[in-house]
């Protein structure tokens, strides 16, 4: 028996959002694991619009879903700063794989604070909505490749603090980017003065050595 969550599965997930108006965006398909190799146990990373809370998780209790803790929430310390709504976690009801629908309502990272989370520069968050593609693949809105691209590092220094194989090919697919000057001021919203070595490092492909000299940079 396959360790994948059935491709159905995920389908009738976006179909549901689909049909019933929800106003949301995919925010990452890391090495194309949608639709058919989400492994069992995972979760699907989804944005919701933030007008969208009350209809989209009564939507979600009135077909086969249901609350769970968020392992990363409040029940387990921790802390949701600068007024960042808090996260939902669901679960699909009898379905033949687990899998989880993770759900944030603007983009966020973990700070390097202890247990608190904290939204991205707004700069970054009133420009997704705006720039959605849709993934024809998948029937679904997306993140635009800009903010993916940037998204991508900030996820890598902050919530993952590095960066791991399946991180580095999505970033080197999308590495003409780089040079962007979009990209760059998008970049220094969340790196500020670090944004040039990142840039150059991220160049180089030097992406093992990103963290540490994040953490020691002085002229922040």
């Amino acid at each position: 028996m396959s360790n994948f969550v059935p491709e159905k599965s995920i389908r009738d997930f976006f179909a549901l959002l689909n049909e019933n108006e929800i106003h949301y965006l995919l925010i990452k398909n890391i090495c194309g694991e949608l639709p058919g190799k989400l492994k069992g146990g995972k979760d699907l990373d989804i944005l919701v619009h933030p007008d969208e809370i009350t209809r989209f998780a009564k939507l979600m209790s009135e077909n086969g879903f249901f609350y769970r803790i968020h392992p990363f929430g409040t029940e387990h310390g921790w802390k949701f700063a600068y007024g960042l709504e808090k996260h939902q976690f669901w679960q699909k009801k009898n379905s033949p794989k687990v899998f989880y629908i993770d759900v944030c309502f603007c983009l966020c990272v973990k700070s390097l604070t202890p247990k608190t989370w904290v939204p991205l520069d707004e700069k970054l968050n009133s420009r997704i909505w705006e720039n959605q593609v849709w993934d024809n693949e998948l029937s679904c809105p997306c993140l635009d490749e800009k903010t993916l691209f940037v998204y991508l590092f900030a996820r890598s220094v902050f919530d993952k603090r590095g960066f791991s194989e399946k991180y580095i090919a999505e970033i080197e697919k999308r590495k003409d980017l780089i040079d962007d000057t979009e990209i760059r001021d998008l970049l220094s919203c969340i790196f500020y003065n670090f944004t040039d070595q990142l840039i150059q490092l991220a160049k180089n492909g030097k992406y093992g050595e990103i963290f540490s000299k994040f953490l020691t940079f002085k002229d922040y």
